[in-house]
């Protein structure tokens, strides 16, 4: 927020209906807090948000008064301190330069090699965005990238064309996000990514593109390929508390790491109390007195995996049918535990089962104990 602060100030610090406005949009991110945030780096005095919005609001009318008497242009920062050493808050008025103020800003809060912002300025946007989430009922989602092989890049290639490709990758998740979301370079060779009011899904989605970019893209002077891994964990569906979201982003990538890499994976809580196996399986799902036929990939007593046409969202309750030849159908209720985008507008949906007949369950242990058999049998 502060870095879109102060551009803002270097844009417009002349005019404030245009500064005005465009404060107003990035209220609709940051909530009331950017009022405070603006009198702060103007003048290091620190207002709560309603006080300081009484004070802009002052401010707005000050600039008004002397634009009237003085006939001509005043810069918005002049406003801030007449207003201020009028009401004798401040006795010796500091207009900041904002243009070195800038540079001193980002200087310590971005990496020098990457542009993105350092680990140090992670520690307290952090929490800061994380609070605003809670505040008003938003998702807040962490994606946490790692360059496969990275140390074999650098002792292949070299430092300096190690370093073009952390700066390149830095630049492609840059131009890959949002103006609202946040990219760090974590370290070394890991990137992160704040996702405000963007839920696991729309995450993924970034997390993605991402991925894809990089794996499509050649780095360094020497045209270098390579790729990355990623998790992804959101608030609050894996933290209610938001707390771990960086952990479990960070386990949900060493889970990509570990099927191959280049790749995505979503953080799980999906404890499997039994067995699964692969198996193909036609059946529908009922959720909101809608339905959808689905196509099962695996399955277990305590759940199944499905795709569906239909995008249901994480913890909804659904009622199935699941057909299997020679053995009938298998009915029930459940939960959407997990939801992923497939190719063709599709959705793979991990579904827990809350509620089946104890007849029901007896046929799918014989399914799954004779699947097993079999694949053994072939193995």
């Amino acid at each position: 927020m502060e870095e879109i602060i102060l551009n803002l100030l270097s844009s417009a610090k002349s005019d404030f209906e245009k500064f005005d406005k465009k404060l107003s949009l990035i209220k609709k991110t940051y909530g009331d807090s950017v009022y405070s945030k603006f009198l702060f780096l103007i003048t290091q005095l620190d207002f709560p948000p309603k006080e300081a919005i009484k004070h802009y609001d002052k401010i707005k009318e000050n600039h008004n008064k002397l634009k009237s008497l003085l006939k001509r242009e005043i810069d918005i920062r002049v406003a801030v301190a007449d207003y201020f050493v009028s009401n004798k808050q401040i006795k010796e008025p500091m207009v900041l330069e904002i243009h070195l103020f800038k540079k001193a800003f980002e200087a310590g809060v971005k990496d020098t090699l990457t542009d993105l912002y350092n680990y140090a300025f992670f520690k307290g946007a952090f929490p800061h965005e994380l609070a605003n989430c809670k505040r008003y009922f938003q998702p807040l989602s962490v994606i946490f990238f790692d360059i496969d092989d990275f140390k074999k890049i650098n002792d292949e290639y070299g430092h300096e064309e190690a370093n073009l490709c952390l700066k390149e990758t830095g630049a492609i998740i840059k131009k890959c996000l949002r103006e609202m979301d946040i990219p760090f370079r974590y370290g070394g060779e890991e990137f992160l990514v704040l996702l405000p009011k963007t839920d696991k899904f729309g995450a993924l989605a970034v997390a993605e593109r991402i991925r894809k970019k990089i794996m499509e893209s050649t780095f360094g002077d020497l045209q270098i390929k390579m790729t990355l891994s990623g998790g992804v964990s959101s608030f609050p569906v894996d933290d209610s508390e938001g707390s771990s979201l960086v952990s479990k982003a960070d386990e949900a990538m060493y889970r990509a790491k570990a099927k191959g890499k280049n790749r995505v994976e979503l953080f799980s809580n999906e404890k499997r109390a039994y067995e699964r196996i692969e198996d193909k399986f036609g059946g529908f799902v009922s959720f909101n007195k809608l339905s959808s036929t689905v196509l099962g990939k695996n399955l277990s007593v305590g759940g199944f995996y499905i795709e569906s046409t239909k995008k249901i969202p994480p913890y909804t309750p659904v009622s199935f049918v699941m057909n299997f030849p020679k053995k009938g159908q298998v009915a029930g209720e459940g939960c959407v535990t997990r939801i992923e985008p497939h190719p063709k507008k599709r959705y793979g949906l991990a579904v827990a089962v809350t509620s089946i007949s104890n007849e029901d369950k007896e046929i799918l242990k014989e399914i799954i104990a004779y699947k097993k058999q079999r694949t053994q049998v072939r193995q």
